[in-house]
């Protein structure tokens, strides 16, 4: 748990085997800080199962009909796995789901903390605080380095979430009524999750909200780290 905060664990999605510099580099950044955290071993594209692979459509239909990559369907089951997880614990306040190739700009435990007040009072289901490829709205004074919270109906890179023990009950929901109708997966999980807010909160308001200034950087979109996703397909 971060001290202070309502933040219940730390969820990393990561290998040592695979990823060890990744692994080492925030090992010592949360030992740095006195926490600790849980490492998920991810699902790899490679070794997807048949019964994995018929959970997902062949083709992206919102694509100009391109495949459906194996990486893709991989960490779609990742974070799945992650919600799962998070319903199946019960643990009540926040889980932080951290990709392995992200990168601190700042103090973990100051940052939760300023966000304590706003998780309290609003009780957001998803946060995202990465920098999502540098996503940034342009309303956002990005010379104020206090925090800015906003709501938003777009999905950032899955990189660096918060997400509530709520939110994850109600996506996960949401995710098991598709082989129970038949239906298959039909994005990649930043897209299904932003269609999933789309269609749910368009007449009522988002829980999902960004912050300025991110915590993190997503490693291998700023050269740091090769994107081991995109090589294991």
């Amino acid at each position: 748990m971060i001290p202070a905060t309502p933040i219940q664990r730390i969820i990393v999605i990561g290998s040592q085997e695979r990823e060890p510099e990744r692994i080492a580099y925030l090992e010592g950044y949360f030992k740095q800080l006195g926490l600790s955290a849980t490492y998920v071993q991810p699902t790899w594209g490679t070794t997807l199962t048949a019964d994995q692979h018929e959970q997902f459509l062949e083709t992206l239909p919102h694509s100009e009909n391109r495949p459906f990559r194996d990486a893709e369907k991989s960490v779609f089951l990742n974070f799945l796995h992650v919600f799962e997880t998070i319903v199946q614990e019960g643990l009540q306040g926040y889980s932080l789901i951290l990709e392995s190739d992200v990168l601190f700009d700042g103090n973990l435990i100051q940052y939760c903390q300023a966000l304590t007040g706003f998780l309290n009072d609003v009780q957001p289901e998803f946060v995202s605080i990465g920098s999502g490829c540098d996503l940034i709205e342009d309303d956002v004074n990005t010379e104020d380095m206090n925090f800015q919270i906003y709501p938003h109906r777009r999905v950032r890179c899955m990189d660096s979430y918060l997400v509530s023990q709520k939110g994850a009950m109600k996506f996960v929901e949401y995710c098991r009524r598709f082989p129970q109708e038949g239906l298959k997966f039909h994005m990649p999980i930043d897209n299904f999750l932003e269609d999933y807010f789309m269609k749910r909160d368009k007449e009522a308001p988002p829980q999902q909200y960004w912050v300025w200034p991110s915590l993190t950087q997503q490693g291998s979109q700023n050269g740091t780290y090769n994107s081991l996703i995109q090589l294991d397909s």
